[in-house]
């Protein structure tokens, strides 16, 4: 099965479609027809017939696990059967197997997602468009089922031989989601000015950081990555200079734009009464909007905590100082933490001197010497895996939420080493070791009309 989504490709954390084993089976608490499996560090809900008392899975049972933002094409998602499109009809919308014309009322019946597929999980994906607005995949979601948190799903395996551990996501066509990188003039961007650490699920890895190492949990915020650099590069003659460089997750970003856009009406309405006193017509387009990933440069404090750092010693010549933080407010996605009236605000959670991370003492006593906000923290002390479920859901502590309207809970969590650590088991993923993670918040995945930008 050829994959047709390679738009939606782009290097984030790895895309694995595993073979596995499933770890432990219990009962869901809250439906009697659905059970929880445990695969790896995630949890999915699986069938569970209460007749025979026996889940689709047991314990030790090989399966394909599908994770949350992985693209199915619809060749997979899509439902195998047909249903009855008359609303009169009893069976309408109900499968009717591959029956040219429905039992019940002999009207035609039709495939429910347009093309036949193979899994019938369409309908808890996320429909993937292209320009024209056709579904050519299905985004696997994470959602709560009964009130239990449920991440992908799994299937058997289609080749009992399959060795744990196998990557198949070749096999079946999946794709890695990743949301659009931001509009505007890109500059070229130099090797130093590099982009911040891809982020693997903790999921994924649930045994790389051990019990007892001492963590930090910070709450994960939708917004949009933002590095500013201080970089030292060459100018026109040749001679080495800092420069500041600002830019988004993936591009380096001059700071006015060169593109013309349509100004406001009522701007230009003002105007014409102006310009009309000289006879002339007010321009209908307005040129150099600033770039939003140049907004924290505004802040006087991270100017001085950049050339600070650039002359604290360091054990080799400093070429490079970035700091990485996340843009959220007005404009930047759906969840704006109460903020109004166009404000945008900024947080830092990350310090890096030549593509060396600091340690969490040390970043967080620079931002308060300097009066920077840092990324809420959430929990810091010894490692366990029940402290990480304890974190990643409930209600955001950016801004008191009275203040938000719709979802008012936290994206997720991310989880890092008080002292940074690279790790083998993460070298061939695209952290390249460090021990770094991400875990999400069911209820943040499954919101209502949601926005995804980096």
């Amino acid at each position: 099965m050829t994959c047709q989504l390679s738009a939606h490709r782009k290097k984030m954390s790895t895309l694995i479609v595993e073979v596995c084993k499933v770890d432990k089976v219990e009962r869901h608490p809250r439906a009697d027809r659905l059970a929880i499996a445990h695969i790896k560090g995630w949890k999915t809900c699986i069938r569970f017939d209460p007749k025979i008392k026996k889940a689709e899975f047991a314990v030790g049972d090989k399966c394909v696990f599908f994770p949350p933002d992985c693209i199915l094409p619809p060749q997979l998602a899509n439902d195998p059967n047909k249903v009855c499109k008359n609303s009169e009809c009893r069976n309408y919308n109900k499968p009717v197997l591959k029956e040219a014309v429905c039992p019940f009322c002999s009207h035609a019946t039709f495939f429910k997602d347009g093309t036949p597929g193979r899994l019938g999980v369409m309908c808890y994906c996320a429909p993937v468009k292209d320009v024209k607005g056709n579904v050519i995949g299905g985004r696997v979601k994470a959602t709560r089922l009964r009130g239990e948190q449920s991440f992908g799903f799994i299937i058997a395996c289609d080749d009992p031989t399959w060795e744990i551990g196998k990557d198949v996501k070749d096999v079946y066509g999946v794709a890695k989601w990743e949301p659009p990188t931001a509009n505007g003039d890109f500059l070229p961007s130099p090797a130093l000015f590099h982009k911040y650490t891809d982020i693997e699920h903790f999921a994924n890895y649930p045994y790389v950081i051990t019990d007892g190492t001492e963590i930090v949990l910070t709450e994960k915020i939708h917004g949009t990555n933002c590095r500013i650099g201080l970089i030292y590069t060459p100018d026109e003659e040749g001679k080495a200079i800092w420069t500041h460089m600002c830019g988004s997750h993936e591009n380096r970003c001059a700071e006015f734009s060169s593109k013309k856009i349509k100004r406001n009406w009522l701007g230009w309405f003002i105007d014409s009464i102006k310009y009309g006193v000289k006879g002339q017509t007010p321009p209908k387009y307005e040129y150099g909007r600033r770039s939003v990933y140049w907004l924290p440069l505004d802040n006087d404090n991270i100017k001085l905590l950049l050339n600070h750092i650039k002359f604290m010693p360091w054990p080799e010549p400093k070429v490079s100082v970035i700091i990485f933080g996340e843009i959220y407010g007005c404009g930047i996605q759906d969840l704006q933490y109460g903020l109004q009236n166009g404000q945008k605000e900024f947080r830092v959670f990350d310090i890096a001197v030549n593509r060396k991370y600091l340690d969490f003492d040390i970043k967080q006593s620079l931002l308060s010497e300097f009066n920077i906000p840092m990324v809420p923290v959430l929990y810091r002390g010894p490692y366990k895996a029940r402290v990480i479920e304890e974190y990643v859901s409930g209600d955001t502590t950016l801004c008191d939420t009275t203040a938000m309207e719709g979802f008012k809970g936290r994206e997720g969590v991310v989880i890092t080493p008080t002292v940074e650590i690279i790790s083998e088991q993460m070298m061939l993923t695209s952290t390249n070791g460090r021990v770094i993670f991400k875990a999400l918040n069911a209820d943040y995945l499954d919101r209502n009309n949601p926005t995804d930008s980096h």
